[in-house]
């Protein structure tokens, strides 16, 4: 059988021009080896489907107006540098999620800080770099570990310095900094 009647214009039409329903839900392997076509052709389902939306056209607006507004805050060309920073803040949730701390960052927030810091670290004053796993690379770090991701406590840093701050605050930063120069002053 190469072709089929749809159901909602009966018009007979190739198969290709009907998706697939695969039976759901079974543990039988070859029970969903074998395809049913829907009885509806593609472009009755895609009007269908159309005509559902225009029948409801608040709940769509909701969801476009809450994603085109999530991206006006930063020219285009800063792009690669928001993916970069929305990255970021997803694996700092992460991290916060295992010592519950307070969260209350935002991508706004992360960008307008960059911009403030002129893409330079807090720590070194080096230029960060949006690649990955790099030592230069951007690392969100909290100045005072105890107080979570809050706006006020976070600052761009390098990886390599965020990996050396670790859980210290700046005192004891500042004291083991300059422990390893006074240590390491007449290394070769």
């Amino acid at each position: 059988m190469t072709t089929k009647q749809c159901n909602t214009c009966n018009q007979i039409k190739p198969l290709d021009n009907f998706g697939i329903n695969r039976k759901k839900g079974s543990t039988n392997f070859h029970a969903s080896q074998i395809d049913q076509y829907k009885g509806d052709c593609k472009p009755c389902l895609a009007a269908k489907a159309k005509a559902y939306r225009d029948s409801k056209p608040g709940l769509w607006k909701k969801y476009r107006d809450k994603s085109e507004s999530k991206n006006n805050f930063f020219n285009k060309e800063d792009a690669y540098l928001v993916s970069a920073i929305r990255t970021r803040i997803a694996g700092a949730k992460s991290n916060n999620r295992r010592n519950n701390n307070a969260f209350n960052i935002t991508d706004k927030y992360m960008y307008d800080l960059w911009n403030q810091q002129a893409g330079l670290c807090a720590l070194t004053g080096r230029k960060m770099l949006l690649e990955k796993q790099v030592s230069n690379s951007l690392s969100i770090d909290k100045k005072i570990p105890k107080l979570g991701y809050v706006e006020g406590n976070v600052q761009w840093v390098t990886i390599a310095a965020n990996r050396a701050k670790s859980d210290l605050d700046m005192d004891e930063l500042l004291e083991l900094c300059n422990d390893i120069l006074e240590t390491c002053r007449d290394y070769p």
